[in-house]
């Protein structure tokens, strides 16, 4: 390399390569174009120039922008051919070679967790009876929840069971204290305590509710105390229409009780303080009267005791004869109450 900058390499033989202002194989460099190589001697020309833009095309999967002169490819996918992600490349590589790779403990079930991988829980589990568990990982049932549990949205719900456990009974339990609602095997539905005291019960065979009982013997029986709570309540019977209206029966009008019979008007039960008491009366023979219980009666008419008179004594004395005639040849007196049986008339 001399001054200049040019560079001797000595005699050259042979095709060489020249480039644009400069040479190799010579000490003058003064081409204005690029060299070529022509029967092995060194030639010059500026005619040669560039390729266009457009004069380059690519096929798929690449792409090619004939006005920026930029070749591309794009990312695979399901539905294009493409180069292969680094996001891809780790996800495909994390497969599974087979169902086989993966390791799960006996009953877990694997769900998918907040960055999209799966994950081993216990929430919903599977043992070897078959058994699931939803909450519990030691499930009774064959559906076992251990927590809340709702059917259906905020609005409708359905539960259906059948070839139900045990007797065919359906129960719910409460978490405190073992309160129980259920439906036995014969169709009844039952609140029962803690203990398993059935406190009521509707018998669904008669349409009849028990209260305290398990054998109701009306449409509603209670075992205990009723208390009607509220001012101007009705117990009444045989109204359709209107309880102050129509039927009859007992009343709480402002604090006064009322009766009423039947086409009746309403009236007030008087209390003791007020009206009169059960011992307050009292009756003369042939009339009786019982103080504890407020009956008035008379005994049957007798010939020891006054009284009222039967309807086999009132036929009796009504088919007596009126009158008694007598007459014998052989008794001046007829005495009353001798004469027991007679062939022809009496005369007396």
């Amino acid at each position: 390399v001399d001054g200049a900058g040019y560079v001797t390499a000595g005699n050259w033989s042979g095709d060489v390569i020249d480039s644009a202002y400069g040479g190799i194989g010579t000490t003058s460099a003064d081409w204005t174009g690029f060299a070529y190589i022509n029967g092995g001697q060194w030639s010059a020309t500026s005619s040669l120039g560039y390729a266009n833009l457009s004069d380059f095309s690519a096929t798929g999967p690449l792409t090619y922008n004939s006005a920026s002169g930029i070749f591309a490819i794009n990312k695979a996918s399901s539905s294009a051919n493409g180069y292969l992600s680094n996001t891809d490349w780790t996800t495909f590589n994390n497969k599974w070679d087979s169902l086989s790779d993966m390791t799960l403990s006996q009953g877990y079930i694997y769900v998918g967790d907040g960055s999209d991988n799966p994950s081993a829980t216990s929430s919903l589990f599977v043992d070897t009876n078959g058994y699931v568990g939803i909450g519990t990982d030691n499930p009774s049932y064959l559906l076992d929840v251990a927590g809340n549990a709702r059917i259906g949205s905020t609005g409708n719900g359905t539960v259906m069971a059948r070839q139900m456990i045990g007797n065919g009974a359906v129960y719910l339990f409460a978490s405190n204290g073992g309160y129980r609602m259920g439906i036995d095997n014969t169709g009844d539905v039952s609140f029962a305590d803690a203990g398993g005291n059935t406190k009521i019960l509707f018998d669904l065979s008669t349409g009849s509710v028990g209260i305290g009982t398990t054998s109701p013997l009306s449409k509603l029986t209670v075992d205990g105390n009723l208390f009607l709570e509220g001012a101007n309540n009705y117990l009444n019977f045989g109204a359709t229409t209107s309880v102050a209206e129509e039927g009859y029966g007992f009343r709480d009008n402002g604090g006064t009780m009322q009766v009423r019979n039947a086409n009746g008007a309403w009236a007030n039960i008087e209390s003791g303080g007020s009206g009169i008491a059960l011992t307050d009366l009292s009756a003369t023979s042939p009339l009786t009267y019982n103080s504890g219980s407020g009956v008035f009666a008379i005994n049957i008419a007798s010939s020891t005791a006054n009284g009222y008179l039967t309807s086999t004594d009132w036929t009796t004395f009504n088919t007596a004869a009126a009158t008694v005639t007598a007459s014998s040849t052989y008794w001046d007196t007829v005495y009353l109450n001798r004469i027991t049986s007679a062939t022809d008339n009496l005369e007396i």
